[in-house]
């Protein structure tokens, strides 16, 4: 028997004017883009769909802007969302999975959204570095755990980055870690 999943996407698949068909057919969808302006103290809306896509890309607004999407397609869908097994998303994706699950409502993933996505910025400023991700490696003989541990060949080597097939992670300035620790202590 086949499973369903829906799967979240994360930053870099922005793109000015996402979502204006969603935010202009729905009132709840506008609702969620004025939270999170609010939150914010910037016109998300404005920027998701007028851009530009330079300042879209900024991670302070592509990371609330991607959610928006995702919560605003889920909004739209309501009680015509396909059933489903699990729920997942890469890195910001998890909110969007959070969300469709009930593990949070929409309008926390917002906040958290927002409150992450200011946090990694403020992080990157703080630490500049460049972020690459190689596509399409061969298998690597060795790859190591957050612990140093040494791991099975998984087709690739990652440096300071979490796992994942046929992909090589390179963060050049640990700025996830240091951004993980801050929410770690926002959060409590």
């Amino acid at each position: 028997m086949s499973k369903t999943v829906l799967f979240f996407p994360g930053q870099a698949s922005q793109y000015v004017g996402m979502g204006r068909d969603f935010y202009e057919s729905s009132d709840e969808v506008r609702k969620l883009y004025a939270l999170a302006s609010d939150e914010m103290g910037a016109d998300i809306a404005r920027i998701s769909f007028e851009g530009p896509s330079e300042e879209l890309r900024r991670t302070r607004f592509t990371q609330p802007a991607i959610l928006l999407h995702s919560l605003a397609v889920l909004t739209v869908l309501g009680d015509r969302l396909p059933e489903f097994h699990y729920a997942c998303g890469h890195s910001l994706g998890e909110y969007g999975a959070l969300a469709v699950t009930g593990a949070m409502t929409f309008e926390d993933a917002v906040r958290a959204v927002v409150r992450r996505a200011h946090l990694m910025e403020q992080a990157c400023q703080d630490n500049p570095g460049t972020m690459a991700a190689i596509m399409g490696t061969m298998p690597i003989a060795i790859g190591y755990g957050a612990g140093g541990e040494a791991r099975q060949p998984l087709g690739l080597c990652v440096v300071g980055g979490l796992v994942t097939s046929q992909l090589l992670t390179l963060y050049i300035t640990p700025v996830y870690y240091l951004y993980l620790d801050k929410l770690a202590r926002v959060i409590g």
